[in-house]
């Protein structure tokens, strides 16, 4: 009986070299797709390191949002758009509009209260390159009291690349953000009051909300 199947199997033995080289060729094409496939997904990575506000008068204010992103592909990332978010305490999604770079730096040359400005803003067309790291800034305005933007329930930057992949970074409210990170900002003489850039109206505090790490 032995004899019997050692003849019939023996065949397939002959070929069971052959199959398991066949089989690890197999395992590596697969896996150099996957990896050229992970390598050629163009995409953003990254969080929201620290956010500033401002309250530019009664009724609307300005976030300062620093953050941190990668591009892990193998291709450019170039922008196409940004947008930044706000979630309200009542859960209502509140749009922006930008700040300009030039805007954004005389709010820094005004009120030194707002601290160091770190990074440069991330403008459209901005180029990241395949495996290139980047810190940049988003200067943004909210038709809202500083006091809601303070007590947002997260902030979110969304940006589109030019063939069409997205990203999103988005932080909930430190926990951190309240009277205590609020500094003061008052003019006591009308005469020292700076020049705002246009359309940012009068600014009456400032106030500090590290992201959550």
């Amino acid at each position: 009986m032995n004899q019997y199947w050692k003849e019939k199997l023996e065949p397939y033995i002959k070929l069971a070299p052959f199959v398991g080289i066949g089989i690890v060729v197999c395992a590596i094409a697969v896996t150099g797709i996957v990896f050229k496939q992970r390598g050629a997904h163009v995409e953003l990575i990254g969080s929201i390191l620290k956010v500033r506000t401002l309250a530019l008068d009664e009724n609307s204010s300005a976030a300062i949002v620093d953050f941190r992103f990668r591009n892990p592909s193998d291709y450019p990332f170039v922008v196409r758009t940004v947008e930044v978010t706000m979630t309200d305490p009542g859960g209502k999604v509140n749009d922006s509009s930008s700040i300009a770079e030039v805007d954004a730096s005389n709010l820094f040359a005004y009120f030194p209260a707002l601290g160091q400005k770190f990074n440069p803003s991330l403008t459209l067309r901005t180029r990241i390159k395949g495996g290139e790291s980047m810190d940049r800034m988003l200067a943004v305005r909210f038709e809202v009291p500083e006091k809601v933007l303070q007590q947002r329930k997260s902030l979110r930057i969304h940006v589109v690349e030019l063939d069409g992949p997205e990203a999103d970074f988005v932080r909930a409210r430190s926990s951190l953000c309240g009277a205590g990170a609020r500094v003061e900002a008052r003019l006591r003489r009308r005469q020292e009051r700076p020049r705002v850039p246009y359309g940012l109206g009068g600014i009456s505090s400032i106030g500090t909300c590290p992201a959550p790490g």
